[in-house]
C-alpha cells in the first residue's frame, strides 16, 4: 500500500492518512512511510535485499515427515 500510494504521487503525510484509515492502530507510522519512500526513490521498490524477508521454498523435508509421523504414531496409541 505504501508503494501504491508513491506510484500515485501522494505525499508521505496523505499516505499515512490513508493506512489509518485502513489499519487503524496498526498502520506503520510516520517515520516508517517516510523511510519507504525513501527507499522507493533511490532503490525502487523491491524489498528483496532486506534480510528475513525470503521464504523457504518448501516446508516438505524428510525431517518433518518424520516428526508428522512420530507425532500421529503417538496420537494413535
Amino acid at each position: 500500500m505504501i508503494y501504491y500510494d508513491f506510484k500515485k504521487g501522494l505525499s508521505a503525510h496523505k499516505c499515512k492518512e490513508s493506512s489509518d484509515l485502513a489499519f487503524s492502530e496498526q498502520a506503520p507510522s510516520l517515520a516508517t512511510i517516510y523511510r519507504w519512500f525513501k527507499e522507493f526513490e533511490h532503490k525502487g521498490p523491491s524489498v528483496k535485499h532486506q534480510k528475513g524477508t525470503e521464504r523457504p521454498p518448501t516446508a516438505v523435508t524428510e525431517e518433518n515427515i518424520a516428526a508428522v509421523k512420530k507425532i500421529n504414531e503417538n496420537d494413535t496409541a
